[in-house]
C-alpha cells in the first residue's frame, strides 16, 4: 500500500519565484528538490484509485484561495526543516478539516507551510539560512491547483498522481 499526501500549489507566476528559491537551496545544500506546495494532508494510505476518487470529491468542494505566506522558520524534521509559515484563517481550517473527513484520518496537530528546504542541520545552519533570506516573508499567495502525490519512500521516489485546477471563486 503506498502513502500519499496532498498538496495546494501556488500559481505560475508564485510557483516560479518560489520554485527558484527551493533550486537554489536544494543546490547549495546537496538536498532532494521537491516541487513548492503546502500540504494540506499527508500519511494518506490506500490505493491509488480510491486517492483520486477522494481528492476529486474534496477539489469538488473548493475553490482556488489565497494564503499568506508569514515569515521564514526552521523544525526539528526532515520535512519541516526551512519552511514558510502560512497565516490560519478560518477558510484553510475548514479546507483542512473537510480533508480530514473524507480521507477518514485525523491529524494531531496541523501548521500549514511551505518548505524551502528539507534535510537535518544544525540549528545555527538553519539560522543562517533564514538570516540570509529574511525572517519576514509576509507575502499573500494564490493557489490554483491541488495535485495527489505519492509520497512512499525517499524524496527521490515520490511523484506526482494527478493534478486538479481550482475553479475561480466567482464572488472575488
Amino acid at each position: 500500500m503506498s502513502v500519499y499526501s496532498i498538496w495546494l500549489i501556488p500559481s505560475e507566476k508564485s510557483y516560479a519565484k518560489l520554485n527558484d528559491e527551493i533550486l537554489e537551496l536544494c543546490r547549495k545544500y546537496q538536498t532532494p528538490y521537491f516541487e513548492p506546495h503546502v500540504t494540506l494532508i499527508d500519511s494518506l494510505e490506500g490505493e491509488e484509485a480510491d486517492m483520486i476518487k477522494k481528492t476529486s470529491k474534496l477539489v469538488g468542494q473548493m475553490n482556488s484561495n489565497f494564503l499568506r505566506l508569514t515569515k521564514l522558520e526552521h523544525g526539528e524534521t526532515e520535512h519541516r526543516c526551512v519552511f514558510i509559515l502560512a497565516e490560519i484563517d478560518e477558510q484553510l481550517l475548514n479546507l483542512h478539516a473537510l480533508a480530514e473527513k473524507i480521507f477518514d484520518k485525523k491529524e494531531d496537530v496541523f501548521i500549514p507551510h511551505l518548505s524551502l528546504l528539507y534535510g537535518r542541520f544544525l540549528s545555527y545552519t538553519k539560522d543562517r539560512i533564514i538570516r540570509e533570506i529574511g525572517k519576514n516573508y509576509d507575502q499573500k499567495v494564490f493557489f490554483d491547483k491541488i495535485i495527489l502525490y505519492d509520497t512512499t519512500g525517499k524524496e527521490e521516489s515520490w511523484h506526482k498522481v494527478k493534478e486538479f485546477k481550482l475553479s475561480t471563486l466567482k464572488n472575488k
